[in-house]
């Protein structure tokens, strides 16, 4: 699959997300899984930068329902360019999101 950019393949899906649209808008899309029985949609993707969790959790929010799916999740594949002091505590942040033992941990 040719590297295409989110937004060239999910815009139309997504008309009237435009906030999700605009943070996601330079990450490439690197392969997406659907599962049409169970209908469920993976989506890996390469962020230009790190982006807050929420902005993960917005977009599957809105590719289910565009999409009419049972779930999508948003699989990021951060450059380690992009992990630095400073990203700590995004790093966290998207932790926590995907497992909850990691609360109180870094507290």
């Amino acid at each position: 699959m040719p590297k295409t950019d989110f937004r060239t393949v999910f815009g139309e899906y997504l008309q009237e997300t435009t906030q999700i649209e605009k943070a996601l808008e330079d990450s490439v899309v690197e392969n997406v899984q659907l599962d049409m029985h169970s209908r469920h949609m993976t989506v890996f993707l390469r962020p230009a930068t790190l982006l807050p969790p929420d902005v993960f959790s917005h977009a599957e929010t809105a590719l289910t329902a565009a999409l009419q799916l049972k779930s999508a999740v948003l699989q990021p594949r951060f450059s380690a360019e992009l992990f630095s002091e400073q990203a700590f505590p995004l790093i966290v942040a998207y932790l926590r999101r995907k497992n909850a033992a990691v609360n109180g941990t870094f507290d």
